[in-house]
């Protein structure tokens, strides 16, 4: 193993770790993830490995169901950098509108969505950055498992 490919896993682990200490439920997951072009005005969507850390949300709230997903403007995104809020349950509470557009105007660059179930809301991410990141995402995951 190269110098390189284990300071990458030693990274990882530390997140993970990091994640698990903070309560948030960690699992590899193959999904839909977007691919940019080299100035972000193009976005292909193709099946891959991210992580997927879950926490419990908080009951009753609405929409029942929701995605926060990074595209551009001609796939329909309404945020800044290209995030596009998607639901059939219909739209973001007030509460929820303002995390959303906050979390849009401070994200870019790097993968990061986020889902919502009656039961959890989940972030998807390529996992870089180590337990810094992994705590401004636990924030993010708190505030919207709340709104």
């Amino acid at each position: 193993m190269s110098i390189l490919s284990r300071f990458f896993s030693s990274a990882k682990h530390d997140a993970r770790s990091e994640a698990v200490i903070l309560g948030i439920a960690v699992d590899e997951v193959t999904r839909d993830c977007p691919f940019f072009d080299r100035n972000n005005s193009k976005v292909s969507v193709e099946t891959d490995v991210c992580i997927k850390y879950s926490v419990q949300r908080q009951l009753g709230r609405e929409p029942a169901q929701w995605s926060f997903l990074q595209r551009t403007r001609n796939e329909g995104a309404q945020y800044a950098h290209g995030y596009l809020f998607a639901s059939s349950c219909g739209s973001p509470s007030a509460d929820l509108e303002r995390l959303l557009t906050e979390i849009a105007e401070e994200w870019h660059g790097e993968h990061l969505e986020f889902e919502a179930t009656p039961l959890e809301v989940s972030a998807f991410w390529a996992e870089f950055g180590g337990e810094q990141m992994v705590r401004r995402i636990h924030g993010y995951l708190k505030a919207l498992a709340q709104a």
